[in-house]
């Protein structure tokens, strides 16, 4: 296989959003009736997964991430001596793509689930040592 074949007229020799004259092409960018297609889908799986974790309060924990990151980007977090931010680049918390966590913000994230998990079912689950993870690109510190 040669890969996924390019449209044609897609410029392919230059990269893509950097000039008016070559701008995304419509088929790799979201319009704004897509935009809200996706936000409606993700709000009813949120609404289903919020559901069921209702309707089994003594078997789930449910951990709203988007809650747990909005409050990191109101007052930062330190964690192992870290600071963690939704900063980009300079924040720790999410990788270069501003989307996925960096490692150690995977790490922060998987202390949330357990703090979730040991406060809900009274487990003692020790947390992962944040600044055992390596750093991205570790400019804060």
């Amino acid at each position: 296989a040669t890969g996924i074949p390019v449209p044609a007229g897609v410029v392919t020799d230059s990269a893509f959003g950097f000039s008016p004259y070559n701008p995304w092409p419509d088929m790799f960018t979201l319009d704004p009736t897509e935009i809200v297609i996706a936000q409606t889908a993700t709000s009813g799986f949120n609404n289903v997964i919020g559901s069921t974790v209702a309707a089994n309060p003594s078997s789930w924990v449910l951990i709203d991430v988007n809650l747990y990151f909005d409050d990191i980007a109101d007052g930062g977090l330190v964690l192992d001596g870290i600071n963690f931010t939704t900063s980009f680049i300079l924040g720790n918390t999410f990788s270069l793509d501003g989307v996925h966590p960096t490692t150690r913000g995977y790490a922060v994230l998987a202390n949330k689930f357990i703090s979730e998990i040991n406060n809900k079912f009274n487990a003692s689950i020790p947390p992962v040592s944040v600044s055992s993870y390596p750093a991205s690109i570790d400019l804060y510190n």
